[in-house]
């Protein structure tokens, strides 16, 4: 049976809500406030636990770290009592507080983020003899714990499937460092990708989405990495080699953008899920579409809804929506 270990962040987020996100130098009212546990690894480990039916079916385990104090013991109880996610892979550094959050939804649902690491950024976890699941088939990484603890998250995963969303996007300097060869699938949104495109090669600035990703594949860096384009309400892009570039539309939603909060990570989740029921690295075409589909289906889901992970839908929710069961 496949088993993904999201290794990632995990915060205490704070919600704003207001008529739109503040400009610089403005002071604005919020018509309601909600806390939630949030950090993309572990948004990402929600997302991927409901698409493969829940966390008690065995096939995720989250590895992050939390502060000792109130919040993170918080964050550790809630990890399994509300996600059945297990908890005893949950890390406390002692010297740090927990990360947090602090988003403002405006009323069109557009978003912005301001984020405390804390201690996401500890790499105390590094430091445990602490072996990941027997059986761990897949590892999906973020950019939201320090660089030391990807890179070694990442050179412990030689032989399994690498699924890396370099959000927040890494500095100019790492991304020329970063070992990409090691990475079999990459989820990147547009501005990611200009931001990869213009360090590898700053020379090349093309207007259309398609022509950067053919730049950004023929990196020699890059050469063997399977990258996912996200566009937002205009749908996904998918480059891998030896495929011709495939299109995906974003899913037809029912009703008016609520929260785009979580759709990245319910993407990458649903994503990670569908990537999973296959039995071989190599990919065909149709097996392409079928991944961007599932992603996609989900990701539309939750922009109808309020929330991060409050809005991710589970799988039997999608299957019933689209008339499609994961897999097919």
């Amino acid at each position: 049976m496949p088993h993904c270990l999201a290794r990632g962040s995990i915060n205490l987020d704070e919600y704003y809500y207001v008529p739109h996100i503040s400009r610089p130098g403005e002071t604005i009212s919020s018509h309601d406030f909600q806390q939630r546990m949030g950090g993309k690894g572990f948004n990402q480990a929600v997302a991927l636990a409901l698409a493969t039916g829940g966390g008690d079916q065995g096939k995720v385990s989250f590895y992050g770290t939390v502060g000792d104090d109130e919040a993170g013991a918080g964050l550790r109880e809630k990890l399994y009592k509300k996600w059945r996610i297990r908890n005893d892979t949950l890390v406390v550094d002692p010297t740090k507080a927990t990360g947090r959050a602090i988003i403002q939804v405006a009323d069109d649902g557009e978003n912005s983020i301001v984020l405390f690491p804390g201690a996401n950024h500890s790499e105390v976890i590094e430091t445990l003899e602490k072996s990941w699941p027997a059986g761990t088939t897949h590892v999906l990484l973020q950019n939201e714990i320090s660089l030391a603890s990807t890179l070694k998250a990442i050179a412990s995963a030689e032989k399994l499937t690498t699924i890396f969303n370099p959000s927040p996007m890494l500095s100019e300097e790492e991304i020329v460092e970063f070992p990409w060869s090691k990475i079999d699938w990459l989820i990147i949104n547009q501005l990611e990708a200009q931001s990869l495109l213009a360090s590898f090669a700053p020379e090349k600035a093309p207007d259309k989405i398609q022509e950067m990703l053919r730049d950004l594949a023929r990196q020699p860096a890059l050469s063997t990495t399977r990258i996912i384009c996200t566009l937002g309400a205009d749908g996904v892009l998918a480059m891998v080699p030896g495929i011709p570039i495939v299109f995906v539309p974003a899913a037809q939603l029912e009703g008016p953008v609520v929260d785009t909060t979580g759709a990245g990570d319910t993407f990458a989740g649903y994503f990670v899920a569908e990537l999973m029921s296959l039995d071989r690295q190599e990919v065909k075409e149709a097996e392409v579409i079928r991944l961007l589909e599932a992603a996609t289906r989900a990701a539309g889901m939750c922009v109808e809804r309020a929330g991060t992970v409050d809005s991710m839908p589970a799988a039997e929710e999608v299957e019933r929506r689209f008339g499609v069961s994961r897999g097919r």
